[in-house]
């Protein structure tokens, strides 16, 4: 199972005629893996977490910790959620780790450890049948309930239910993978009312965000100079915030600004497609897809 950057780091490093002679041979290799606007009131969370039921999108990019993110009421964007995005969460105070003689509820959410490979997917428990889950970036996946055993490839989805079941009896002796639960609570409405800047760009980032939403889906037919516009807007967005964070010493403050970091690196993901067919955003997709990858999660330890 391949994690989410490797075969995205070799085509991003590539030559514009070769990326685009091999871009949809990678679509196919990219699966399973490490993998509307925020500031909603609670009603439009709760739109926004119904209307990823069955979504099926266009574009190479939002993946499983999107998905669980959304459920989980943490963000309100269809998007790609970086690895250390949801580490991020996943350590703040809005999620704890489940311990050992804790079992999970619905709306817990998983992560799979594979050996050698280290997090590479995470879902939302339903129960211990079902789960919700989108299986790659790879735009054929869509987010959706499903059983354990149908987020993986065919060739284990044998092996993969004879492990859920184990786990579920409490037995993992033949188990390959290790699982972990957090239980989570949304973010507040007003999670950036309190800071005028973040207010700001808030305001700003709302529009573009449904631009990219629109964008992903197919919605309203968006033409390809709105969405490279809408990305250049968020890239100027995204350095002032960067701006910000430097020597930031307040922590509360510090948190909120990392969060707005995240949520615009996401939306400027959300079609990698772009850095093979768009001369004007390869290089701010090619410069933000490898800071996101430089910015390790710091992952609770495993039970």
């Amino acid at each position: 199972m391949y994690q989410f950057g490797t075969p995205l780091e070799c085509l991003l490093g590539m030559e514009i005629s070769v990326r685009v002679l091999i871009f949809i041979f990678l679509l196919g290799a990219v699966v399973l893996n490490s993998c509307h606007p925020v500031q909603p009131n609670q009603e439009n969370k709760h739109n926004i977490s119904k209307k990823i039921d069955s979504l099926q999108l266009r574009t190479l990019g939002p993946n499983c910790w999107n998905g669980a993110l959304i459920k989980a009421g943490i963000v309100n964007s269809v998007r790609f959620v970086p690895k250390g995005e949801y580490w991020f969460w996943m350590n703040s105070s809005y999620c704890r780790k489940l311990g050992k003689a804790e079992r999970p509820q619905k709306g817990d959410l998983g992560s799979l450890f594979w050996p050698s490979k280290g997090h590479y997917h995470s879902f939302v428990y339903l129960d211990s049948h079902w789960v919700f889950s989108k299986n790659s970036p790879d735009p054929k996946y869509k987010y959706q309930v499903q059983t354990f055993e149908e987020m993986f490839y065919p060739t284990y989805q044998k092996k993969a239910k004879k492990c859920w079941d184990s786990i579920h009896a409490n037995l993992k002796n033949d188990c390959e993978f290790e699982l972990q639960y957090h239980r989570c609570q949304p973010v507040e409405m007003d999670f950036n009312k309190s800071d005028k800047k973040l207010v700001e760009w808030d305001r700003k980032v709302t529009p573009l965000e449904e631009i990219v939403f629109q964008w992903t889906t197919g919605e309203n037919k968006v033409k390809p100079t709105d969405f490279e516009t809408a990305i250049l807007d968020l890239f100027k967005i995204f350095e002032e915030v960067q701006g910000e964070l430097k020597g930031e010493a307040d922590k509360q403050r510090k948190f909120k600004l990392q969060a707005m970091e995240y949520r615009l690196i996401g939306l400027m993901l959300s079609d990698l497609n772009v850095a093979s067919t768009s001369k004007k955003l390869f290089p701010i997709i090619n410069q933000i897809y490898k800071l996101q990858s430089t910015k390790s999660p710091q992952i609770v330890t495993l039970n």
